[in-house]
């Protein structure tokens, strides 16, 4: 008996059901990737400066944790296009730096790094995890992350990793049965990025088509605390996330195939906006192709619904193709893993999963 998943997916086989959350190899190999990390950030501002990690979105991040509960003022001076309440509306990764500065603003210089590298240690120690789980050498999970976006963005301190680690810790929770932690942590989630919810959506739908209303319910109720937070946002202030001047300013999403993805075909796009075109195509394609060949639940399907938001990229990525790859960049990572982490037919028949191991289904 494997977890019960949508007809069209199937599970990560899981090789042993007692199994902790995450196994010795995969933390190991998370602090390794995380030192790594560390070290080109350190070694990019004894280069060149602190200002040169602040580059692409850093710089508002760092202006938000310096008052994560304030009205704006952090972003007094600011080029414009900032985005004040829409900065402000991604606030996890800003205020896990303020807390970690202990609420003081001089002290944020030292702690976004900090919480930069421990989202990179989430999201490796997660891909080995669950590459370990499927039966594969822990370390092919630290393929997933040699994605182009890694390449383009390291080491500026954006939260893309971060955000990745935390999609990875919430399908880690659900095959591992634990999905009302996998739905606190979905929460916290949609605080740092509203559109992971398109990484949410296939476990939701799962729990439909189980007919666990009352599970999905509570992943529908993932979402209040970022409208709570949101309202807080509007009162402080003064303007909702989503109806920020920044939006109509830089045109970050589009009519379907208009903006980003046209500038394939654009006479007038130079070399590096149409590889970033291309790599978009070839990222929904690729997504697509998992979620029909591979199909390993959770996994391919957020990859999959996670790579529909590249159809709506407006002219805004088509500005900054470096923007792209980096926004593309939890996408990819999924997709690899999916890859990396499909059971074969000799692991399917002799292994099984944890919700077999105690003789029932999962919550999901």
């Amino acid at each position: 008996m494997t977890v019960p998943t949508p007809p069209t997916d199937r599970p990560i086989v899981i090789r042993d059901p007692n199994n902790p959350l995450i196994g010795v190899e995969p933390m190991v190999l998370g602090v390794v990737t995380a030192l790594a990390f560390g070290g080109l950030v350190v070694y990019a501002i004894i280069s060149h400066g602190y200002g040169w990690v602040l580059r692409s979105d850093g710089q508002h991040y760092y202006r938000v944790a310096t008052d994560p509960f304030g009205n704006g003022s952090a972003f007094a001076g600011a080029q414009p296009g900032a985005g004040t309440a829409y900065r402000y509306g991604r606030i996890l990764y800003p205020l896990g730096a303020w807390i970690l500065a202990l609420g003081n603003p001089d002290w944020v210089r030292y702690s976004l790094p900090l919480v930069y590298v421990c989202g990179v240690w989430l999201a490796a120690t997660l891909a080995c995890e669950l590459c370990r789980l499927a039966g594969k050498p822990a370390i092919h999970g630290l393929f997933s992350l040699a994605v182009p976006g890694t390449f383009v963005i390291s080491p500026i301190l954006v939260p893309e990793l971060f955000i990745t680690g935390l999609i990875l810790l919430v399908y880690r929770f659900v095959l591992a049965n634990r999905v009302r932690d996998a739905q606190i942590t979905a929460a916290f989630l949609l605080l740092a990025r509203e559109t992971a919810v398109l990484a949410v959506i296939p476990l939701a739908l799962a729990s439909l088509m189980n007919r666990r209303y009352v599970v999905a319910l509570r992943w529908a109720g993932t979402g209040i605390p970022l409208a709570l937070w949101w309202g807080w946002v509007r009162l402080r202030v003064g303007l909702w996330p989503f109806l920020d001047p920044v939006n109509s300013y830089n045109r970050p999403l589009d009519l379907p195939f208009r903006g980003f993805l046209a500038m394939i075909w654009h006479s007038g796009a130079d070399t590096s906006l149409v590889i970033a075109s291309l790599a978009g195509w070839l990222t929904i394609a690729t997504a697509l192709w998992v979620l029909i060949v591979v199909r390993s639940f959770p996994i391919a399907s957020g990859a999959a619904w996670m790579a529909s938001l590249i159809v709506f990229f407006g002219p805004g990525q088509a500005t900054l193709p470096g923007e792209a790859f980096r926004l593309m960049m939890p996408v990819q990572i999924l997709i690899v893993l999916a890859f990396l982490t499909q059971p074969s037919s000799r692991t399917s028949r002799t292994t099984g999963s944890p919700a077999s191991a105690r003789g029932g289904r999962t919550s999901l």
